[in-house]
C-alpha cells in the first residue's frame, strides 16, 4: 500500500486528524467489536449488529486536543449502559481497556464511561464515521483530552485493574487526561483563542 493511502496525521480544515502512527483504513464490513474479560456475556458485534441492537444516541460535543486546538461535531453512537445490558459486566470489573486496530490502547474507569456525555460513536455529522476520524468506532469523552478518546476500536476488555494508555506510557501525558484550565484555539472559530476553565467545553 502506498504511504498516501494510509491514515495519518493531517491538518484538515475544521477538524484535524491525529493517529499515533500511519495505518491502512479499516475494512468496515470485516470489522468486529469484541467485548470480553470480566463480563457474564462476552459478545462480538459487527457494525450492522451494533446499529440494530444498540439504541442510537446523538449529541453535539467538542473534542479538545492536548495540542490546544479543538473542533465540534455531531456524534452518533451507543452508551455504556446499552452495551452493559448486553455484556453484563461482573461486579468486580472497574475499568475498560480499549484496543484499537492500529495498536493504540487506552484505559478508562467504568465510572467515567457511564457518565451521560460519554459515547461510543460510529456516526459523525449525520453519516457513518469516516475512516480518518476513527471508523468504525471511536470513544467520545468530551471532558477529557482527545488522546483518551480511542479511535478505530476493535476490543473492549473489562478488568479489575487500571492501567496507562498509550500516550501516558510513551510520553509525559496525564493518565486521567482531564482537560485543564487555560486556552483553547477552536478550528471552527478561526482558531481565535478562548480562555477555558477546564473540563468539557460547552460555551461555544
Amino acid at each position: 500500500m502506498e504511504p498516501s493511502e494510509l491514515l495519518h496525521n493531517e491538518n484538515r480544515p475544521g477538524f484535524y486528524i491525529r493517529y499515533a502512527k500511519p495505518f491502512p483504513p479499516p475494512e468496515v464490513d470485516a470489522w468486529r467489536l469484541s467485548v470480553e474479560g470480566l463480563v457474564a456475556e462476552p459478545i462480538t458485534l459487527s457494525l450492522t449488529e451494533i446499529e440494530q441492537r444498540l439504541s442510537l444516541v446523538s449529541q453535539v460535543s467538542r473534542m479538545k486536543c492536548v495540542e490546544c486546538w479543538s473542533a465540534k461535531a455531531e456524534w452518533g453512537g451507543f452508551t455504556y449502559q446499552a452495551l452493559a445490558e448486553l455484556a453484563r459486566p461482573l461486579p468486580e470489573a472497574t475499568h475498560v481497556h480499549l484496543q484499537c486496530i492500529d495498536g493504540y490502547w487506552e484505559v478508562l474507569p467504568i465510572e467515567g464511561l457511564a457518565r451521560p456525555r460519554a459515547l461510543f460513536a460510529y456516526r459523525m455529522n449525520g453519516e457513518r464515521l469516516p475512516a480518518p476520524y476513527g471508523s468504525p468506532l471511536r470513544l467520545i469523552v468530551p471532558w477529557l483530552y482527545g488522546y483518551k478518546g480511542a479511535k478505530a476500536i476493535a476490543k473492549l476488555e473489562f478488568k479489575a485493574e487500571t492501567g496507562r494508555g498509550y500516550w501516558s506510557t510513551v510520553a509525559a501525558y496525564s493518565p486521567e487526561g482531564r482537560i485543564q484550565a487555560g486556552f483553547d484555539y477552536p478550528l471552527d472559530l478561526d482558531k481565535k483563542p478562548h480562555q477555558i476553565e477546564g473540563g468539557e467545553i460547552t460555551d461555544y
